[in-house]
């Protein structure tokens, strides 16, 4: 016969989805049908319960499937098809859609799940079964009917196998399948959400064509085929055929119980069938008992006879039911005589030995019953069943009555028994044997059972009881269904340590008790043989990830931790990845600083501050080192609550140090030579105080040594001639030079300075120096001080102390300190001194250095600057110190250097600056632009302040304010009228704008500020140049569509936004509405004589790529060289396949959309 003529149809693509022209058959009959997927029943027992994860049951017109959740995958799927189905009207699926009718509470598995897994996207309902329509071919390729197949395996014997049972199909055949994956190894995919089976296994029932139901169609001598086959690559293209197994050993591999909706007869026979091989022949070895009436059970033994197809007593057909290979019960039938019981199997007859007695009986009819509560779950260590024998038949037990129970492979029984029956553990046999009345119950017999890690997903339960007397044997077998519910040991993640202190901390981690309750408790230690334990209160069950957490107490301070968590079930023990926390403790870090250069001949001073930048105090000793660097020479070295040693410039102290606290600042003072080089580092270094974190001990403060000049400039502004005073001198002493404009108070003696004694002539000054430390002689006001401040209209910088010559005694004070105060603030520490010179003849400092104190310069009129000279560790009340005249002349003995300069009037300047961040692009929305106010001037704003931001065309804006601004959006102003100090800034406005689509490449903003008092407008525009990056015309597609210029989500070029089969990236290039579900444009015809496609093009589109393919066959490659392009212009392109379609046997064409 010809070959049907064939049409084509088309099915549009993007980049490597094969959607083409198709010539293919019209189906003559479906049998499509959402009724029609389960007719051999429900193997698991699944349902549609969207709490059930484990097995949940989905019914589609294409096929009936147990969704397994925990797995990401069925446990089965079951389906049924006729050559009709298969009719290729319709080409293969081009994508794999997310099960969004999933319960929202399941994973829904993505085909990007599989991405570089190294596992096919295999199908269990093959797509080449549903090709009569685009709508049934497309359910196939939901995720929920998918499973990880190695690839050979795949392509190799799994699609032979496939291809052969549609090859039975097209010869008159229904064929019923079920098929699924088994014998799970622990590996998964996508981040542990999808299990990767060890084998997957199939189940074709061949029901020939015919009228009713196929279920109907079904005897004993249906084809049956089950294999099941390694998942692996290693299988190829073996032949199927190696892999024939019985349904039995499915069950036996799976757990489930197929064929449920056959009669329990056939479905035993069918079960027990292996395709291609002949049943063997059948023997009876006996049964049991040996005589009974109408309608008593009798137990047939033997070899072979689960392929009974009649059972006859004394040549009368009875009822009977298969239980094993070695056992069946039958029904004496009415009307049967004495005689042989003969069974008839697909494998021959045989007749049991001797003779069937068939009598009259008035006897008990024991029955049995096996009930449990709830399902199973793996690991389970308590369940149970409960066993009843009751008595259905007119007459009381007699004798012994025996109950024996036989558990299937992962059950393991821990107990058994009831009241007044005999149990033996052992064999889990029950007796005794007094008198059951009819219609009674002896008392339950309770089985204990634990459930083995690895025991299947279902298992069957059996109980027989047996009786003297007792002739009804088909009520003497109860049978038990079981659910097992999987289990592993739990599965646990080590998290973070939180709320971290010096001695307690917060562990956390996540548990998944994985079935079985578990019990959860931390390893810490400092290691990671960690040591301690602390427990989770409770227990933890189900099959989610929870939270855990656990308090520490009493931990070291500044210790590093390791911990972990570990859960513990029934299953086993899991412990968590090591992680760690350090608690808080003592850091302590030092700095130094200096004011200004240095400068060769003078004193000048380092501020060194020790800082505890940890989370706890400080314990014990902490010690300041310092090492000055050549060409400076330590003078004098003094802090608050430091010990100091001058000889070895170190500090020391022992008292606690809070965390993110500091101790009083050290002040080393030294004389620099008049030969220093012009660049110095002096080195400072702090150890002690229990800390860990030695990274912040030392540091460095490199130093600009300027040589002599005009640093110390100007003019005398106080000087003290004392070589005409004697007895200490007054108090307080007038200066003997005294700038213009300038108000001194003199020297003045503090109220703990002493003058007792014989005093030195040409000498100011007193006794009773003998403070241990500075604190000590500023409370004691053992100090001399002096005041200068400018007149009204001046302002009073201060260069030097030029001149300080002193004169001590071999017991008054060894250091000093000069410090100053302005106003009434607080006195700062200029220099640390020494008076190393004891001798009658006294001593001169070198100049201490003052320009360099930004504090010291341009002081305002009035201000009074306080100057202070604090002197301690004399070692006797007598012991006496002097400004001195060296000289024996009448030059000043202590001066001030400096200038006084008229004051300048002060006013505020405004200025303003415009900021923003990176580059803009086209469609941006919400980027920012930042303006600030900053007052450069010399004194406060007054009035209002106003801020207009002049945006270029390309921005809108969309906000516009900040912290105590008032803003006017339409405006694009903000003001405000609270004084601005000089040096400050006010708040920042912060204006948010969109960037428009087609805004140009490179734009500049405009802000201007005004008002406040200010004179100076040569500040108040700023400008900010913007580059503006443009979209891709997709970008802007996308951004038009779906308000985001991303690949991602529903905007991807892959995600199909309205449903309707058309990904974003093919819209695009059509010029299609992504949101609206659209028919296919593409027209494709034969109307030429050639496959042809006419395809709408998108003129905006120019960074996509149109392909008109052709290929001789699905499975051939695709290419642009054997198709001719009729029309190419910017709205629309016309090509066609160069092969004629009159000498073509198939042919097929497509679309294909790509871009950079």
């Amino acid at each position: 016969m010809t070959a049907p003529k064939r049409y084509p149809m088309k099915r549009l693509a993007i980049l490597s989805s094969a959607a083409a022209f198709l010539l293919a058959a019209l189906p003559a009959r479906a049998l499509i049908d959402a009724a029609l997927q389960m007719q051999l029943g429900n193997p698991s027992g699944a349902t549609a319960d969207t709490n059930n994860y484990h097995h949940y049951l989905i019914q589609r017109p294409v096929e009936a499937l147990d969704y397994n959740a925990t797995r990401g995958l069925p446990n089965w799927v079951s389906w049924n098809f006729t050559s009709a189905d298969v009719s290729n009207a319709v080409a293969r699926s081009p994508v794999y859609f997310t099960d969004t009718n999933l319960p929202p509470n399941f994973y829904r598995v993505t085909s990007a799940d599989y991405a570089g897994s190294g596992w096919d996207r295999g199908h269990l309902c093959p797509s080449a079964d549903r090709l009569n329509s685009r709508e049934n071919n497309d359910m196939v390729f939901l995720m929920s009917n998918i499973m990880p197949q190695a690839s050979s395996q795949n392509s190799g014997v799994w699609a032979q196998l496939e291809g052969d049972c549609r090859k039975i199909a097209s010869t008159n055949n229904e064929m019923l399948i079920i098929c699924g994956p088994s014998q799970f190894t622990g590996d998964t995919i996508a981040s542990g959400r999808v299990a990767v089976p060890g084998h997957t296994w199939k189940i074709a029932v061949v029901v020939p064509l015919g009228s009713g139901s196929a279920l109907d169609r079904i005897d004993y001598s249906t084809r049956v085929i089950a294999v099941t086959i390694p998942n692996s690559n290693s299988v190829g293209s073996t032949p199927w055929t190696n892999f024939l197994t019985s349904v039995n050993e499915l069950e036996t591999e799976t757990g489930f119980t197929f064929f449920t909706a056959l009669p329990p007869n056939l479905a035993a026979v069918l079960r027990s069938k292996v395709d291609g091989q002949l049943p063997p022949a059948p023997a009876i070895a006996g049964f049991w008992p040996a005589s009974g009436s109408a309608g008593a059970s009798i137990s047939i033994a033997g070899t072979n006879l689960n392929f009974t197809t009649n059972v006859t007593f004394g040549g009368v057909s009875a009822s009977f039911l298969i239980h094993s290979s070695t056992n069946l019960s039958a029904i004496v039938p009415a009307g049967a005589s004495s005689g042989p019981i003969v069974a008839a199997t697909l494998g021959g007859t045989a007749a049991g030995p001797g003779a069937f007695i068939v009598s009259t009986n008035d006897a008990p009819d024991l029955a049995i019953a096996i009930t449990r509560s709830g399902d199973f779950t793996q690991g389970d260590v308590n369940a149970a069943y409960t066993i009843i024998v009751t008595n259905l038949g007119p007459g009381a037990s007699s004798g012994v009555v025996a109950v024996t129970n036989l558990l299937p492979a992962g059950l393991s029984a821990v107990g058994w028994g009831g009241p007044g029956w005999t149990a033996d553990l052992g064999t889990l046999t029950c007796t005794r044997a007094d008198s059951l009345p009819p219609g009674s119950a002896y008392p339950p017999i309770t089985l204990t059972v634990k459930v083995a890690a690895n025991a299947p997903a279902c298992v069957t339960n059996m109980a027989v009881v047996s009786g003297v007397g007792d002739p009804y044997a088909d009520n003497n077998t109860a049978l038990e269904v079981t659910i097992i519910n999987p289990a592993a040991a739990p599965t646990v993640v080590t998290g973070i340590a939180t709320g971290v202190g010096t001695t307690t901390a917060t562990l956390n981690g996540i548990v998944n008790p994985n079935g079985q309750p578990a019990q959860v408790h931390f390893e810490y230690g400092p290691t990671t043989n960690y040591g301690a334990t602390a427990f989770c209160a409770g227990t933890y069950s189900g099959m989610t990830p929870q939270a855990v957490s656990a308090d520490l107490e009493g931990l070291l301070a500044g210790a590093t931790y390791h911990f972990r968590v570990v859960a513990t079930n029934v299953l086993g023990a899991t412990a968590g990845a090591d992680q760690t926390f350090t608690t808080g403790g003592p850091d302590l870090a030092v700095s130094v600083a200096h004011h200004g250069d240095f400068v060769q001949g003078y004193i000048c001073s380092y501020i060194l501050t020790v800082t505890n930048l940890g989370d706890g105090a400080s314990l014990g000793a902490v010690t300041v080192t310092n090492t000055l660097p050549a060409g400076l020479t330590a003078c004098g070295l003094s802090g608050d609550g430091w010990e100091t040693d001058l000889s070895t410039l170190t500090c020391t102290r022992a008292d606690s140090l809070a965390a993110g606290a500091a101790y009083p600042a050290i002040i080393l003072s030294a004389l620099v030579a008049t030969n220093a080089p012009a660049s110095v580092t002096h080195m400072a270094a702090v150890s002690g105080g229990g800390e860990n974190n030695l990274d912040n001990n030392t540091a460095g403060d490199p130093t600009t040594i300027n040589p002599a000049g005009g640093e110390a400039g100007g003019s005398i502004l106080a000087g003290w001639n004392v070589s005409a005073l004697s007895n200490y001198g007054p108090s307080p002493l007038a200066p003997t030079t005294n700038a213009a404009h300038l108000a001194v108070e003199g020297l003045t003696r503090g109220a703990g300075v002493g003058t007792g004694g014989t005093a030195a002539a040409r000498a100011w000054g007193g006794t009773t120096w003998t403070n241990a430390s500075a604190a000590a002689a500023i409370s004691s006001d053992r100090c001399a001080t002096f005041s200068v401040a400018a007149s009204n209209g001046y302002t009073l910088s201060f260069a030097a102390i030029s001149r300080f010559d002193y004169r001590r005694s071999p017991t008054g004070p060894t250091n000093g300190l000069l410090q100053c105060q302005l106003g009434t603030g607080d006195f700062i520490t200029l220099a640390a001194v020494s008076y190393p010179s004891a001798g009658s003849g006294g001593a001169s400092l070198s100049p201490i250095l003052l320009s360099s104190i930004p504090a010291l310069q341009n002081i305002g009129p009035g201000t009074n600057v306080t100057f202070r000279i604090v002197n301690w560790a004399g070692t006797s009340s007598a012991g006496t110190w002097y400004i001195f005249d060296v000289a024996n002349s009448a030059a000043p003995d202590f001066e001030v250097l400096g200038t006084v300069a008229p004051a300048v009037t002060p006013a505020a300047d405004l200025a303003i600056h415009l900021t923003h961040a990176g580059n803009f692009t086209q469609g941006d929305l919400g980027r920012t632009c930042t303006l600030l106010v900053t007052n450069c001037g010399t004194a406060p704003t007054t009035g209002a302040v106003m801020v207009t931001n002049l945006l270029p065309a390309g921005l809108v804006a969309t906000a516009i304010g900040g912290s105590g601004w008032a803003s006017d959006l339409g405006a694009l102003a903000c003001s405000r009228s609270d004084a601005l100090a000089a040096g400050a800034s006010y708040p920042p406005i912060t204006v948010t704008v969109n960037v428009a689509t087609n805004a140009p490449a490179s734009l500049t903003n405009l802000a201007v500020v005004a008002g406040g008092g200010e004179t100076n407008m040569a500040n108040n525009v700023a400008h900010d140049p913007i580059t503006i990056i443009a979209l891709a015309p997709i970008e802007l597609w996308r951004l038009h569509w779906f308000g985001t210029t991303a690949n991602s989500g529903p905007a991807a070029d892959t995600a199909v936004a309205a449903g309707d089969g058309l990904p974003n990236l093919l819209k695009y290039a059509l010029g299609l509405n992504p949101l609206v579900p659209a028919d296919d444009p593409v027209a494709g015809d034969i109307a030429s004589g050639y496959l042809r496609l006419t395809v709408p093009k998108n003129p905006d589109a120019v960074d996509v790529t149109f392909h008109v393919e052709a290929a001789a066959a699905l499975d051939a490659a695709w290419t642009t060289n054997n198709t001719t392009v009729e029309i190419n212009t910017a709205t629309l392109l016309r090509a066609r396949a160069n092969d004629p379609v009159a000498g073509s046997a198939a042919g097929f064409i497509r679309l294909r959309i790509s871009r950079p």
